[in-house]
């Protein structure tokens, strides 16, 4: 009987664990951010009963809700189907004003620009904390995995120059937009002294610039399945879960994109 009463415990310890870990129960949830999933996600709440529905432009599957449309075209038929929600969502101008049209609890707008992804993680927590319950082990034990995969990445020296596109490289075309004072650009600038001397969030790129800087890297970036493609010898597309998704998913996307193309200390 001993013996049962043990294998018990190791196999259902785990679920036990984060089974307090709760949103609060007075209000239904309407999470219309990307960069909010990913977290609560790590939190082990993609199954609370409070969550009614996400956003559809997240990549995360776990979430068993209705997924709807954060942006314009969120409808008052959809939001009357929910008692007073609470709403997070990726500041939007245009939301704000949609929401303010309808009977909602409380609307939470989410400002992630100009923010690394560890920022954009403290930020994030600091935001959700009034509405989480019993969570204290379930917030430890995800900043433990942030702070490994913290260290695994300043592990890793950038020996090279990249510039950081949102969209995929084409053969004779590139995207529009490049990153420039925001999120994984913004990373590489703090943590490995390499950036772009601007202040703008994200901007175009000329083709001066690129006639002087013919050894810099091109690195276009999309969100889907992983995945390297090489276009030239310093032109790529990466292909990354949630990679443009700021936070949690980014800092995985710098750490695979490091293992790819960086080179360890202990190497050097």
């Amino acid at each position: 009987m001993k013996t049962y009463k043990i294998l018990f415990f190791i196999i259902f310890f785990p679920i036990l664990s984060y089974s307090k870990c709760r949103l609060k129960k007075s209000h239904d949830y309407l999470l219309l951010s990307g960069p909010l999933l990913t977290l609560l996600n790590e939190l082990h709440l993609e199954q609370d009963p409070s969550i009614k529905a996400v956003t559809e432009f997240s990549h995360l599957k776990s979430f068993k809700v209705p997924r709807i449309n954060g942006g314009v075209f969120l409808s008052k038929k959809v939001l009357k189907q929910y008692k007073k929600p609470i709403v997070f969502f990726d500041k939007s101008i245009s939301l704000s004003k949609t929401l303010d049209h309808y009977n909602v609890k409380e609307k939470i707008s989410l400002n992630t620009l100009s923010q690394d992804p560890l920022e954009t993680i403290d930020y994030l927590l600091k935001m959700i904390k009034p509405y989480l319950e019993d969570c204290e082990k379930n917030v430890a034990s995800f900043l433990n995995d942030v702070q490994k995969l913290k260290t695994k990445i300043l592990n890793i020296k950038s020996v090279k120059k990249y510039l950081f596109f949102l969209g995929r490289l084409e053969k004779n075309k590139l995207p529009e937009l490049i990153i420039g004072n925001d999120n994984i650009a913004l990373f590489f600038k703090r943590y490995f002294s390499y950036g772009l001397n601007t202040k703008m969030n994200y901007l175009p790129i000329s083709k001066k610039f690129l006639k002087n800087n013919p050894t810099i890297h091109l690195i276009g970036i999309n969100s889907g399945i992983k995945k390297i493609l090489k276009m030239s010898n310093v032109r790529w597309n990466i292909s990354y879960p949630g990679a443009l998704t700021p936070g949690y998913d980014q800092l995985k996307f710098i750490d695979y994109f490091l293992s790819n193309f960086g080179t360890s200390i202990n190497e050097l």
